[in-house]
């Protein structure tokens, strides 16, 4: 299993970075940990930046303080399924709230902090 660290981001209210390519039968996690701020986002991984509610519900995260997204290219594994050779983005929003409610993402500043982790296996 192998760990790496992204340097800090930070998203006013929505954040699309390219997550590269993954390599044939691999799986992993794609998560994000809150840095310096308070709030709860919402993750997703998608060959298009800022895509949402179009991705499948298995590349969308919970909306969390620390959303995660579990992915593979094997088509027996779970998660994910992604393409071997593609580029896809890995996008965050805090949405527009300040303050929790109604289960929608949302950021106690004007700008939120993440650091992207991500392990294969």
């Amino acid at each position: 299993m192998t760990t790496s660290g992204v340097p800090r981001g930070v998203a006013l209210s929505h954040l699309s970075r390219a997550a590269g390519s993954f390599a044939p039968t691999a799986s992993g996690q794609l998560g994000t940990q809150l840095d310096g701020t308070t709030g709860e986002a919402l993750l997703s991984l998608s060959p298009c930046a800022a895509v949402y509610p179009a991705n499948p519900v298995t590349c969308v995260s919970a909306v969390s303080a620390t959303p995660s997204v579990q992915w593979t290219t094997d088509p027996a594994g779970g998660g994910c399924q992604l393409q071997p050779g593609v580029s896809y983005y890995f996008n965050i929003t805090f949405g527009t709230q300040t303050a929790p409610g109604g289960g929608q993402p949302w950021c106690s500043s004007g700008s939120c902090g993440v650091r992207l982790v991500s392990t294969t296996r």
